[in-house]
């Protein structure tokens, strides 16, 4: 086989995937009852995709592997913390509407489902030109008030003292200021 053919056999499982979740959506098994159970009533489905020879040699029993830990978490209890918009609206605003902020709400979130390392990403420091507003207008506020929001919101749950909250980065090279202002 071809790459394009691969691509194209990609591009061909995505759109039968695509089609069969709004087919699955009219049926009347899992109709109004949520993604999830559309999701899970097209596992058969997805489990067929691993018949198709993969372009990475890897065999059928690695993507096997894959999709049972993905349906396992799927339909586990730790699945409700990334539903971070069942969270009162004013434990909400404590972080802020960002995606960073939002997934500092679900980093707490899955800690009190038990889950032991979380990782949240803010992306974005590589500024070359216009860092002091940059910093001051977008960067620090969102971070700030996400930090801030999970730290208090660990604090009143009494979770803080059990929890070690890493704050970290980095920066290569030297704090000098180009002619851009980056």
């Amino acid at each position: 086989m071809t790459f394009a053919t691969h691509i194209t056999d990609a591009l061909n499982a995505a759109a039968a995937y695509s089609a069969a979740i709004e087919k699955a959506r009219k049926c009347p098994e899992v109709k109004g009852k949520g993604e999830d159970v559309v999701r899970t009533a097209l596992l058969p489905i997805v489990a067929g995709f691993y018949d198709v020879p993969r372009i990475d040699g890897a065999g059928k029993a690695t993507g096997k592997k894959v999709l049972d830990k993905t349906v396992k978490l799927m339909t586990s209890k730790q699945m409700a913390a990334f539903k971070v918009g069942q969270e009162p609206q004013e434990v909400q605003e404590k972080y802020g509407t960002s995606g960073f902020a939002k997934g500092c709400l679900m980093a707490r979130r899955l800690v009190e489902m038990g889950v032991p390392f979380v990782e949240v990403d803010l992306g974005g420091w590589d500024n070359h030109a216009g860092i002091f507003n940059t910093l001051q207008a977008q960067k620090l506020p969102e971070l700030d008030k996400a930090m801030s929001g999970l730290v208090r919101d660990l604090a009143d749950r009494g979770m803080l003292d059990d929890t070690e909250v890493m704050w970290m980065g980095e920066f290569g090279r030297t704090p000098n200021i180009n002619g851009g202002g980056g």
